[in-house]
């Protein structure tokens, strides 16, 4: 079992967190140890919680890179 087995503390490391990386670094940590299905299910109800009502303005770093827009010419096949 973990080290650390009370899911609360855990929630509350969730909870401490102030960037998506830091929560997702967190589970990456969680997820190695021993829990049940229920933890685990706890666990995953609080991040996604905590998750949804994260601000959107968390550093760049973790905001996902903006689409480029692909190059409008004619696909391979209209090569041929």
């Amino acid at each position: 079992m973990a080290e650390d087995a009370d899911l609360t503390t855990w929630m509350e490391r969730v909870s401490r967190c102030s960037t998506r990386k830091q929560v997702f670094g967190v589970l990456d940590d969680f997820r190695l140890q021993g829990w049940t299905d229920e933890e685990c299910s706890q666990m995953g109800k609080h991040y996604i919680r905590f998750l949804s009502n994260m601000k959107d303005d968390t550093p760049l770093e973790d905001k996902p890179a903006e689409e480029t827009k692909a190059e409008d010419g004619p696909v391979w096949y209209e090569k041929m």
